[in-house]
């Protein structure tokens, strides 16, 4: 009778999280700032102005930001939750993910 090879893998996730949640954190707090900066904008009647529409796309760009990292956060808390069903590969996927969004967060400083 043959018998079956059984491994067991040990992955270790290391993340800084504070820095994550800090980097988030700033991120919102811009996107609340260029808000109020618009706002002030069109109580000036300066919305038909380049700057306004560079504001705009800024904002556009950090709520996308914020809604992939909550994403990324999302699936992550998904699969660290399930981490008895989880395969190697999943685990990997989302460190590479989680980092990539990591990083993403601290090239737009």
């Amino acid at each position: 009778m043959a018998r079956g090879n059984t491994s067991t893998a040990h992955v270790v996730i290391s993340m800084e999280g504070q820095q994550a949640v800090n980097l988030m954190k700033a991120l919102q707090n811009q996107v609340k700032r260029t808000r109020q900066e618009l706002e002030a904008m069109e109580r000036a009647g300066q919305m038909d102005t380049d700057d306004y529409k560079n504001k705009q796309k800024e904002l556009q760009s950090m709520e996308r930001a914020i809604r992939a990292n909550r994403t990324a956060y999302i699936d992550l808390d998904k699969i660290v939750k399930n981490l008895s069903g989880t395969t190697l590969g999943q685990l990997q996927k989302a460190l590479k993910e989680c980092r990539k969004q990591m990083q993403n967060l601290s090239a737009d400083d």
